[in-house]
Order: C-alpha cells, then sequence, then structure tokens
C-alpha cells in the first residue's frame, strides 16, 4: 500500500522519490477519483491505506469500496469515516458528496508532497494528533505547505483551505 511505502521511505520521501513521481501519483488518485464521481460514486474512505501501486513504476490504483456509494443525495449520511486524519470535520448533510472524497484527496496531496501531515511533523500521527488536526479543521485553519522547490514547480499552495 502506498502509505506503507511512504512511511518506510528513508532517507525522507521528497530525497528518495522524485517530485514529478509524487505529483503523478496525486494525478493517478484525482483521475481514480473523478472517473468515481463521473458514475456517480463516492469512494467515502479515501485515505493512503487505500491506495496501492502494482506495477515496477509505481502507478497506483484506488482500492476497498466497502464504503463506496452509488447515487447518493446531499442529505446521506455517511456510515463510516476515513481515519481522523483524513476525515472531514464537519457534518455531511446538505453538502455535495463529493466532499467526503475530496477533503480525503487534500489530505493525501499535502503528504505526498510534503512528507507529512498537516499541523504534524510526519506521516505519522497519534490520535491525540490526529483529534487536534481535525480541531483546528473545525475551526477553519488550515496548515500551508511553504516548500520553496513547489512554489517553483507549482505556485503558491495552500493545501485543503479551500475545500470546505
Amino acid at each position: 500500500m502506498l502509505w506503507e511505502y511512504l512511511l518506510n521511505a528513508r532517507p525522507p520521501l521528497r530525497d528518495k522519490i522524485p517530485l514529478a513521481t509524487r505529483i503523478n501519483w496525486a494525478v493517478e488518485i484525482a483521475e481514480g477519483l473523478a472517473h468515481l464521481h463521473s458514475k456517480s460514486v463516492i469512494w467515502a474512505d479515501a485515505h493512503f491505506r487505500n491506495v496501492l501501486w502494482v506495477t515496477d513504476d509505481l502507478h497506483i490504483v484506488l482500492a476497498d469500496f466497502a464504503y463506496s456509494i452509488k447515487d447518493p443525495d446531499r442529505f446521506h449520511f455517511f456510515t463510516t469515516m476515513a481515519p481522523p486524519v483524513f476525515a472531514y470535520p464537519e457534518n455531511y448533510s446538505g453538502r455535495p458528496p463529493t466532499h467526503v472524497d475530496i477533503f480525503g484527496f487534500g489530505f493525501m496531496l499535502f503528504g505526498v508532497l510534503a512528507d507529512r501531515f498537516p499541523w504534524t511533523e510526519n506521516l505519522m500521527s497519534g490520535l491525540l494528533e490526529a483529534v487536534e488536526t481535525m480541531n483546528k479543521y473545525a475551526k477553519r485553519q488550515f496548515d500551508e505547505l511553504d516548500d520553496p522547490k513547489l512554489k517553483e514547480m507549482l505556485g503558491p499552495i495552500q493545501v485543503l483551505a479551500k475545500c470546505s
């Protein structure tokens, strides 16, 4: 799984795996989500444990659709939640159902680009850190990526801030 690969990538991910490869992973995840959403399917479990790589050149595939749902209405009550650090911090009711996946994707994008989760120093967070992170999201406080290499390649980035 991608998360296991990221956790074991030492030296740090940013030194071991080229930025272009990490961006390609994000694109492949986004393309997978776009395909699901085009079929009116919400993954509802968007997090690193459910992203696998299956080829020698590290292309990835989405997995674990046990909690996915087809054609949910805006007031659907999702009966599952991604691990706390990936979970959208507010009630899903009344929001486009795709918010569930988009928030999880934003979190994965941040992790792949920064080699850490928002508000943490790495890709491992304990339950307390996860809860503190969720509380910051609920207060509309979002971590920013401040990496000169990323800015040079992509311009200014504030991942997750526009997700709500």
